[in-house]
């Protein structure tokens, strides 16, 4: 199974090509999930000639990417289904009641705009001592540039729990990115390029006293980003 990625602006197009079976299901999942970690305005899967489904309850796949992803990072999943086959396959499992499905590139792409009210900044850091302080100051701007005073304490702290997480696995520089959306701000750490060594899953636990979710997920370059979200409104 291969995954193809071609960038159109911000969107990621990915084509499959081969057999989706449950040798492939763990390697296919996993290359989508590393997509969105990116954070593109969206990523379209193409389902051509070139891929084979070998059973309809596979198709779950896209539905555990999504329900992974929803809530962060906000990337939308948009399936592409550009023979007949395909098309049948989304009809008889029901794909499109979780994820927008068109027959044509083209109509996928036209539904890609960034959503109004989104705003983004970030920054990048050093992986050494001085990166949760750039990080808190980073965050602790940020916030006020965005009027967001009531949850700027609280944003800064799962911060820096995030980028503690990440320092002394690796010694690559950090990237640390605000999403701002009317009932949300999320913030991402990641590291680009594999950890310096085997380790321990992040531990979160800190964050999820502070954040209305957290979570991981791994970049295509086989580095980690961790996220939390912080509503703004009630869930």
């Amino acid at each position: 199974m291969t995954l193809r990625a071609v960038e159109h602006g911000t969107v990621v197009v990915l084509t499959p090509a081969g057999r989706l079976d449950l040798s492939t299901y763990g390697e296919f999942r996993d290359g989508i999930l590393r997509q969105i970690a990116e954070q593109p305005s969206a990523v379209v899967i193409v389902l051509g000639q070139g891929f084979e489904l070998g059973s309809d309850p596979l198709t779950r796949v896209f539905a555990t990417v999504w329900l992974r992803t929803r809530r962060w990072s906000g990337t939308p999943l948009i399936l592409v289904a550009a023979t007949g086959p395909h098309r049948l396959m989304i009809v008889r499992t029901g794909l499109s009641r979780f994820l927008p499905c068109f027959d044509r590139l083209e109509a996928a792409l036209a539904t890609t705009a960034t959503p109004p009210g989104h705003r983004r900044e970030e920054a990048q850091l050093p992986p050494g001592v001085d990166a949760p302080h750039l990080a808190r100051d980073f965050i602790r701007h940020t916030c006020t540039a965005w009027d967001l005073r009531p949850q700027t304490p609280r944003a800064v702290v799962v911060g820096n729990h995030l980028v503690e997480n990440v320092l002394g696995t690796t010694d690559a520089s950090l990237t640390v990115r605000l999403d701002l959306v009317p009932d949300r701000l999320t913030i991402a750490v990641r590291h680009r390029g594999p950890p310096l060594g085997p380790g321990a899953p992040p531990d979160l636990t800190g964050v999820l006293r502070l954040a209305t979710g957290c979570g991981h997920i791994p970049t295509v370059d086989g580095g980690i980003v961790l996220w939390a979200l912080i509503a703004l409104s009630p869930t």
